[in-house]
């Protein structure tokens, strides 16, 4: 039998990527969240801690994720249930410490797998190497060679060589570069660290915990270490952020200027993901997100959000975000609609 070439082509651009960093953010729980799931879940169990519920009603973006950190850090025990549904019995009624901290833990882990997972599929997507190989060997198989214009698009000509032109967008700025990173990484790191995720650094202790995934990463790398770390210092000195005491000070939001709850941080999040994708389907919520947000600084982010995006179905959103209460939403909006009718 005459053997023919298998033929596959591969869909993917820089879009999907920001898409399911999108997802993946939007999936991230906090250990208050976790907390809601469980109070949740305790509301509806019978004097026996055994519970019932629907998907829809656990208050969660990934309700699976959700209940398994909780049983895998002993809070509770899962149930076969019917499609769509959850039971189980839980441990207390109450969460106590221990139980919060590990699946606090868990769900750290879920999210790393996550990224890693996303990491890997970028790495085949967009590699100069041979995809054949690279698939087999993830399933522990070594290739036969083949010539290379019957093995893949990963040799000499027939390589496609065409990739996706980043589109120039306005860019954020210093200001909103360093909250971001200050809020990604929740207050943890001093100064120097936040510098070095701002300008892109690759050393092995920022990498390790993960510093080099967050959206801030490399956002001010044109800058030397001296500006960003001039820009630090100025939003300290203006109250914007402040530094803890002790040997090593931490930088975090001043207390004023905290977002309210984990769903404003969220908010935020969602809002620049969507940037990110410059996905069209975005528009309608950051069509929402700049009419009504409570923040000013969510609403600019919103407007830089469609601005990247590109679509001209924002004008109409934007010209009314032009009589804004504050400047730096009505500059972001007059930014946004030059870029769009120049890309359009």
């Amino acid at each position: 039998m005459l053997e023919r070439p298998a033929r596959c082509t591969l869909l993917y651009s820089g879009r999907d990527k920001g898409l399911i960093v999108f997802f993946i953010n939007r999936a991230k729980m906090s250990p208050a969240d976790l907390a809601a799931v469980h109070a949740e879940l305790a509301s509806r169990a019978d004097p026996k801690g055994v519970f019932a519920v629907f998907e829809r009603d656990v208050p969660a973006e990934d309700p699976r994720a959700a209940l398994a950190v909780l049983e895998r850090a002993g809070a509770l025990d899962v149930f076969p249930a019917p499609t769509g549904s959850f039971s189980g019995r839980l441990v207390d009624p109450r969460l106590d410490a221990r139980h919060l901290n590990a699946a606090a833990v868990a769900m750290r882990q879920v999210e790393n797998r996550r990224w890693e997972r996303l990491k890997a599929i970028d790495a085949y997507a967009t590699g100069d190497g041979c995809r054949r190989a690279a698939l087999l060997g993830y399933f522990g198989e070594r290739p036969e060679e083949r010539p290379a214009d019957v093995c893949c698009d990963g040799h000499g000509g027939r390589r496609a060589g065409t990739r996706e032109e980043p589109v120039a967008t306005p860019a954020l700025a210093t200001v909103d570069a360093v909250l971001l990173a200050v809020d990604e990484t929740d207050g943890r790191v001093g100064r120097t660290r936040l510098a070095q995720i701002l300008r892109g650094s690759q050393a092995k202790a920022l990498t390790s915990a993960g510093h080099d995934r967050l959206r801030s990463h490399g956002a001010l790398v044109r800058q030397s270490q001296t500006q960003v770390m001039g820009a630090i210092d100025r939003l300290i000195a203006s109250g914007a952020l402040e530094q803890t005491g002790g040997p090593y000070p931490l930088v975090r939001r001043a207390a004023t200027q905290s977002a309210r709850t984990s769903r404003d941080a969220d908010l935020r999040s969602q809002v620049l993901a969507l940037g990110t994708a410059r996905d069209r389907a975005g528009i309608p919520f950051l069509t929402r997100v700049l009419a009504s947000g409570d923040s000013a600084e969510v609403r600019k982010l919103a407007a830089l959000a469609m601005a990247r995006i590109g679509d001209d179905s924002a004008n109409d959103a934007l010209t009314a975000a032009l009589d804004d209460e504050s400047p730096d939403v009505r500059n972001a909006a007059g930014a946004a609609l030059r870029h769009i009718s120049h890309v359009s």
